[in-house]
């Protein structure tokens, strides 16, 4: 009886493992691929040259052996062949999933440039002569078929026509193309030589009135000498210097405006012979050089800033200037108004005074003779001494040397003949030498304390009737 008990036991052990190996056999049993197919076309299947593929939109239909499938979404990474650099209406894409490859299509048209308009022109659109062509902040706008518009900032010189910059131009159009489609940049070329920032020479043109670009530091020794065509110039702040003779003799330059500037001297001859009408100086001007206005016969009005220092020889001489304001920081006049047949008024101007250190404070000789029309002279408070003859025949009747003039030159004011009174502010005895007025002077005023000074000095003594108490 155990026997049977004992086979039968394993018997049925036998039965239970055998059946438990079968289960686990069917349990790893694992469906496989048997197709893939498109489930959806991407979203867009429609392209312009130059766009990236969007894999938005893409399905797969995966079918398993056991009969049952799914949708598996496509990734960039999976799809190829995609290529957007030409036209093409029917470009086939691959989609590798699972070691099977499936193709669709798709076109890419075009997309032609609509049109182009400039976004933002150069920083440079002045240009002088011989410069070369510079791109540098330009971007232009460019709208395609697809209708998106694009900025490019990468402006090559291969898409622009027209620049020349061998001869000036006041208005000079230039062609920016993209693919056919065409816009307009206007540039100007103007008639000046440009070496290392400095204005070396001009030419005559139809570019008659410009601003200087800024940058330019210097105009050379007669730049501009004898242009006949140039008419207003208008300087940038950038400039420190302007040579001997630069505008000389420029028949038509009416109007020079050099208020922005840092300029320090008027140099020799530099606006003589020259139609100015109109002349704005800067507040750095120190130096009014010698025959700097020369023969401006247009010139009627000048104002010197307050910090002018010295005005050189003949500086105005045979103008047609009027009236001028000249500062209390002068101290040295030279011949700068002999025979200006025009000129009636001399202003002064500004609190501010120069002490000079290594100069005499003067008016040279001879410095408003034959200039028969002056009716006021103002005399600067800085000038302490009265140059010979300094003034001849006039129609100044009352004239009034401030405290700082302290000597006068042999016939400082002899020849003036129309002088009626003179006043001498200083409080000490001005020193003189011959005929210091003209005999004819009606009154001298002085401080009460110095007329007996005055009756008794050597060259006063003569006019000691008219000597009399401020």
């Amino acid at each position: 009886m155990k026997k049977i008990n004992v086979f039968f036991c394993m018997t049925v052990l036998l039965t239970t493992v055998m059946f438990m190996n079968s289960c686990s056999k069917e349990e790893q049993i694992v469906p496989k691929i048997t197709s893939v197919e498109l489930e959806h076309l991407p979203t867009k299947t429609v392209y312009y040259v130059g766009e990236e593929f969007d894999v938005s939109g893409l399905t797969l239909k995966v079918t398993y052996s056991d009969n049952l499938s799914k949708i598996v979404v496509v990734k960039k990474e999976q799809v190829a062949g995609f290529t957007s650099t030409a036209p093409n209406s029917n470009l086939v894409l691959q989609v590798k999933e699972s070691g099977f490859l499936v193709t669709f299509s798709v076109s890419v048209a075009s997309n032609a440039v609509q049109s182009v308009s400039i976004k933002h022109n150069p920083s440079k659109v002045v240009y002088t002569l011989g410069e070369s062509l510079s791109l540098e902040g330009m971007a232009l706008e460019v709208a395609y078929e697809n209708g998106i518009t694009k900025e490019i900032n990468s402006v090559s010189a291969d898409m622009i026509s027209g620049f020349d910059s061998s001869k000036p131009s006041l208005k000079q159009l230039l062609k920016v193309v993209v693919e056919d489609k065409e816009a307009s940049l206007e540039v100007s070329v103007l008639p000046i030589k440009v070496v290392n920032n400095e204005i070396v020479s001009s030419v005559a043109s139809e570019v008659r009135s410009f601003v200087i670009p800024e940058g330019i530091t210097a105009i050379k020794e007669a730049a501009f000498f004898d242009n006949a065509t140039v008419e207003e110039v208008v300087f940038p702040t950038s400039l420190r210097s302007i040579g001997d003779e630069a505008f000389d003799h420029c028949l038509n330059l009416k109007l020079a405006d050099l208020s922005k500037t840092a300029v320090v001297e008027l140099s020799n001859g530099v606006f003589g012979r020259t139609a100015l009408t109109t002349i704005s100086l800067p507040k750095t001007l120190k130096i009014v050089g010698p025959m700097a206005f020369y023969s401006t016969r247009n010139l009627k009005e000048v104002t010197l800033p307050d910090g002018v220092e010295e005005i050189g020889l003949t500086a105005f001489t045979n103008s047609a200037i009027e009236t001028i304001t000249i500062p209390n920081t002068v101290y040295s006049i030279g011949r700068a108004f002999y025979q200006c047949d025009m000129l009636k008024t001399i202003r002064t101007a500004g609190t501010k005074t120069t002490v000079s250190t290594d100069k005499v404070a003067k008016i040279e000789g001879e410095c408003f003779n034959h200039s028969a029309n002056i009716e006021t002279l103002e005399i600067p408070e800085s000038i302490t001494t009265i140059g010979i003859s300094v003034l001849g025949q006039c129609k100044v009747k009352h004239l009034t040397l401030p405290a700082s003039v302290r000597m006068l030159a042999h016939n400082a004011f002899g020849g003036a003949s129309s002088l009626e009174e003179i006043t001498l502010k200083s409080a000490t005895k001005v020193v003189a030498s011959y005929y210091p007025v003209p005999s004819t002077i009606k009154a001298i005023k002085v401080p009460a304390q110095l007329v007996d000074e005055y009756k008794a000095d050597q060259f006063w003594k003569d006019f000691a009737d008219k000597i009399i108490a401020l």
